[in-house]
Parts: C-alpha cells; structure tokens; sequence
C-alpha cells in the first residue's frame, strides 16, 4: 500500500509519536523537522512508533526517513498537532516518492543472493526465515536479516504475504517459490 503515518494516540505538542506504515524496506532512522528546528533524530520504541519525549511542537512538520538500504525520502507539510491530544490513531498518507520508483509506491526487492526464502543466510529456509520476514514487515529491523532471498512470491516487495509461504515450505505444504 501507500506511505502512510499515524501519531501515537495521547500525542501532542509536549509528547509525540509517530509511525511510519507500509514502508518496503525496514526503516532504520525517523527524523522530524519543524520551521523553528533543526533536525531531530527520533529514538524507536519496541512497540514500533518514533517518540520525541518532550514532544514535536508546533509544526507543519517535515519527516526524514532512513531505510536500511541506505535510501531517503523526506515528506513536508504534514500538518501540525493541536495543543490537545491525538484521541485515537488516524492514518494519513505520506506524499512522497520512494527511491528507485517511477508513480510507484513500490521499492523492488533485490535479486537473491543465495537461496531464496533464506532470510538469514544460513544455508536453509526454516521457520526462523519466516519469523524474520514477519519482523521487517513491521519494521523491527531484525538482525542478520537479508531481504534479498526473503522475496519469495517474487512481487517486488517483502511483506507479511512471503512470510507465510517460508513457513509453508518448512513444514512441507509447499515445495520452492514464485
């Protein structure tokens, strides 16, 4: 799907979140930028937002987002939080051009660089290959991860959708990919 963003709910100009969805890649940096600041780097927390402890303030804001292929998009003009609080999480698109596309929301995945399906390079597809394409979908970064091999409905992208196909293949329902 799209970019998109929520604000964590709770959030405000004092105390801020933010998730990034939908991403291709997992992100390995988020920072924020209002017309009064430099950039932020924004630490992550387990549960997968972008927290600035003592809040994002008065925007609009501008995003930088870091993949761990080393590519960056940056988003402007995402309207401010009010004084009040963020109620409950709404999610907006993110207007932005993802490298390597053209009018696509879509950064192909690399060729493989050794068996597809093994996410981790270990010589193997197993269940831990799968857990792993589950990881970087939500956008954990898990170590060790190669996206390159974890690709295997060949649509361009890893998602949640090659991770059920990894676990399939371990437990023999399925024999190899795309």
């Amino acid at each position: 799907g799209n970019l998109t963003y929520a604000f964590k709910d709770g959030s405000s100009v004092w105390w801020s979140g933010i998730m990034i969805r939908n991403y291709p890649v997992p992100i390995t940096s988020v920072e924020i930028k209002t017309p009064s600041t430099n950039w932020k780097n924004l630490p992550r927390m387990d549960y997968n937002y972008w927290l600035d402890e003592s809040g994002f303030g008065e925007g609009p804001y501008s995003l930088r987002i870091t993949d761990v292929l080393g590519d960056v998009v940056e988003a402007h003009d995402i309207p401010s939080l009010t004084s009040g609080q963020v109620p409950s999480i709404v999610e907006k698109p993110l207007d932005v051009q993802l490298p390597g596309c053209s009018g696509s929301s879509v950064t192909p995945t690399p060729s493989p660089a050794g068996i597809l399906g093994d996410a981790n390079n270990d010589d193997s597809v197993d269940i831990v290959d799968a857990l792993l394409a589950a990881q970087s979908y939500v956008g954990l970064n898990p170590a060790g991860f190669d996206l390159r091999n974890a690709d295997v409905n060949c649509d361009g992208i890893v998602d949640i959708i090659d991770a059920l196909p990894i676990a399939q293949d371990y437990v023999g329902l399925v024999s190899g990919f795309c």
